[in-house]
């Protein structure tokens, strides 16, 4: 006797328990592991650095273009970076404040309608700290990348 589609939903079915029990056993071993290690939170800021330099490269020359900064990786990690030394810690905290004083503006230029919002953006003074922040970001790579390579260990989920 047919029974239609159940047993070949089953079958499927089936085949997903293993997915499904691996995936669940990575998101525990993740957040036992306590989330992003050093270099990912430092490899996560370099890239959202390099994407802001390149908007605020464009803007220099186009003031008319409103991409908003990426600051997502610095929110969610700016309580944890107390490993980096201060004075690193000082430059990406005044990038990416400004970046926020940046991304207010673009979005009262969208409200508003108006350019004039953006007038008062000094692409200069966002290039700078990033830049530095960049710059200091690489050199703690190139000094700690193996380290945290050793430490990060081997097992199966890390």
């Amino acid at each position: 006797m047919d029974n239609g589609g159940a047993g070949s939903f089953w079958e499927n079915f089936g085949i997903l328990i293993p997915v499904i029990i691996i995936m669940l056993f990575s998101i525990f071993f993740k957040r036992r592991r306590g989330g992003k290690t050093h270099l990912e939170m430092v490899a996560s800021l370099l890239s959202e650095i390099n994407h802001n330099l390149e908007i605020t490269d464009t803007f220099s020359s186009n003031w008319q273009i409103k991409k908003k900064l990426k600051t997502d990786n610095w929110n969610r990690n700016k309580d944890k970076i107390d490993f980096l030394d201060q004075e690193l810690q000082n430059n990406l905290s005044n990038a990416f404040s400004l970046a926020e004083d940046y991304n207010q503006r673009i979005a009262d230029a969208k409200r508003y309608k108006s350019t004039s919002y953006l007038a008062g953006i000094q692409a200069d003074k966002l290039i700078e700290p990033f830049a530095k922040s960049k710059d200091k970001l690489d050199e703690w790579l190139q000094a700690n990348y193996q380290a945290e390579l050793s430490q990060r260990g081997r097992g199966l989920f890390g």
